[in-house]
């Protein structure tokens, strides 16, 4: 009886601690929380950041509309604070928040997780990205926003 309970509880606890290991590496903290967010810019910001805290340049001019999984995301390109003018996108930035359609360009503080585009930035919208004149860097970083914490201002 014991040994087939371990038999059959061992590989069940095995596969929970190896996907609760994966989120916590993935993410930079374990699940159901943030990592630290770290004070860097768009033009210096690498995936070994996870939490990013950084002013930006939000060209919202650029910006695509997503829908996944029942949720609409607005995707656009950032640039350093001031950058009015880059056309080579190292960060995209993913958040539900809104953007308003008065303005071509949005400075302000995003916080958020940095992690590789994968699957939430398609090759349709890598594409759309190159038809509005973006160019998309090949170490591309995407910062999902923690919209609770949008605008704070930077530590320190």
């Amino acid at each position: 009886m014991k040994r087939a309970l371990i038999s059959v509880l061992l590989p069940i606890v095995v596969v929970l601690v190896g996907v609760v290991a994966f989120i916590w590496w993935e993410r930079g903290a374990p699940p159901g929380m943030r990592p630290t967010p770290e004070d860097t810019q768009p033009s210096t910001v690498t995936l070994d950041h996870r939490g990013v805290h950084m002013p930006i340049t939000a060209h919202l001019a650029g910006r695509i509309e997503q829908r996944m999984d029942g949720e609409t995301f607005h995707l656009y390109p950032v640039f350093d604070k001031g950058d009015r003018d880059g056309r080579h996108a190292r960060v995209i930035l993913r958040t539900r928040l809104t953007p308003s359609t008065l303005y071509t360009y949005e400075e302000r503080t995003v916080t958020g997780f940095a992690r590789p585009p994968g699957r939430l930035l398609p090759k349709s919208a890598r594409d759309a990205f190159e038809k509005r004149g973006y160019s998309l860097d090949e170490h591309l970083v995407l910062v999902d926003e923690w919209e609770d914490l949008a605008g704070t201002p930077p530590k320190g």
